[in-house]
């Protein structure tokens, strides 16, 4: 072998180690936010530590295909409405006269997160290493199971939880745990994008009796502190998840589903029911009209057909940047999808709802190619947990939020890699062992 040769062999190494190391701390982005931003390290390093990973992420993967000479861009069914969302949201900035800086913040939240299933994709589908793959779902679900661990002891040492987190009607509620995420919405979310693919993992068949025992004990760890976070929105997105996942699995298990959602006001504890029913009630719905979600829910609408095509501007109106740069009248929506209607208009949100609908269609055509079982298990259990956050999205802006909002994109690159991983699978062994 000649010194050239030796050379660009050193530099792929290179290029592989680095791009499996963040794709490595991307699997464990929780525990590793969480220690960057709760150490006393540098504000500079403490807030922008993610974004000098993914600067670092799409350095390497150009780097990467640049040296192996090989095709670069692979479509996906995301591509086109990304762009598209990130130009239409620009555009709504001009006509709307948006600041600079809330501009800047507000496309830099709602569009810098969805980069990362570009990168995740672009690197699993350089390095294609089925081993490495399957580690990495592995501490996806360990860095899962250590926040919801820390959850419980919050719950079990009754954390001080703040008094507007908690409904004045329900005091028998005494904690709300936040965990390492900061915020039971947001603990619910992560959460819950997680127990559906943990619970396609036990429900496999094939795999070892230890593997499928692990895989149930993370999913009752991860639902304990679903129920300790008394997010209804985040109970509700699970069960519609779950329903998707039985379904995805096989269609007789509804009957079971059914049975069981019959079955839980009688099972459950009162503090459940009485929170997710007291949704319902006369008393908190006049209140929500008139001064809680409902009420912003019809003010963001009202402003949606006011502004129909081009809406107020992004970062204009609700929730992180709009009340981050003290917009006027800004206030927390409390629903991702009328928040984005009314800063970009019917247009702007249709263009995202056509974002969200492509990962389906991209996920309807892996399930199609795929043979290989535990790729077609986590298939199904990964579009479980994103239908999941986006039915909880419907009640919070929880795509706003760093961890789950990156998570949710990470797994979006997860699944469109899955298919080039494990390409000419027939049941392979590999995949039957994890």
């Amino acid at each position: 072998m000649n010194i050239t040769h030796k050379l660009s062999d050193n530099r792929l190494n290179i290029l592989a180690t680095g791009l499996s190391t963040i794709l490595i701390v991307l699997s464990l982005f929780s525990l590793f936010d969480f220690f960057f931003r709760n150490f006393g390290l540098p504000s500079l390093l403490a807030s922008g530590w993610n974004d000098a990973l993914m600067l670092a992420g799409i350095v390497f993967v150009l780097a990467l295909y640049k040296h192996e000479k090989r095709s670069f861009y692979e479509k996906t069914e995301s591509d086109l409405p990304y762009i598209i969302l990130l130009v239409f949201s620009f555009i709504t900035v001009i006509i709307n006269g948006i600041p600079p800086i809330v501009a800047i913040d507000g496309i830099r939240v709602m569009g810098q997160m969805i980069l990362w299933y570009l990168i995740v994709f672009y690197s699993l589908k350089g390095i294609k290493d089925k081993d490495f793959f399957e580690e990495l779902i592995k501490y996806m679900l360990i860095a899962a199971t250590f926040v919801a661990l820390f959850g419980i002891v919050q719950y079990i040492f009754a954390f001080e939880t703040p008094a507007n987190w908690i409904d004045r009607d329900m005091e028998n509620i005494r904690t709300r745990v936040f965990s390492t995420i900061g915020n039971p919405n947001a603990l619910g979310g992560y959460m819950i994008m997680f127990i559906p693919l943990a619970m396609s993992l036990f429900l496999r068949r094939g795999g070892s009796l230890l593997n499928r025992s692990l895989y149930l004990i993370i999913s009752i760890i991860m639902g304990l502190t679903l129920i300790f976070t008394f997010s209804r929105g985040a109970w509700i997105g699970l069960l519609v998840g779950l329903g998707l996942l039985l379904v995805l699995k096989d269609k007789r298990f509804i009957i079971l589903f059914v049975v069981a959602l019959v079955a839980m006001p009688f099972i459950l504890p009162e503090t459940v029911t009485g929170r997710l029913f007291h949704a319902f009630s006369p008393e908190y719905l006049a209140r929500s009209a008139e001064a809680g979600r409902l009420y912003y829910w019809k003010e963001a609408f009202l402003r949606m057909l006011d502004n129909p095509i081009f809406g107020t501007g992004i970062g204009s109106f609700g929730d992180t940047v709009a009340i981050r740069h003290d917009m006027p009248g800004a206030v927390w929506v409390d629903n991702h999808y009328l928040k984005l209607g009314a800063e970009l208009g019917i247009t702007g949100l249709g263009i995202f709802l056509w974002l969200v609908i492509s990962i389906f269609k991209q996920a309807y055509k892996n399930l199609k190619r795929l043979t290989d079982p535990f790729a077609i298990d986590l298939t199904k259990g990964i579009i479980a947990g994103l239908f999941a956050v986006i039915i909880q999205n419907g009640t919070a802006s929880i795509f706003e939020v760093l961890v789950v909002g990156s998570y949710f994109w990470i797994l979006v690159g997860v699944l469109y890699a899955i298919p080039l991983i494990y390409q000419g699978d027939l049941a392979s062994d590999k995949g039957e062992e994890m």
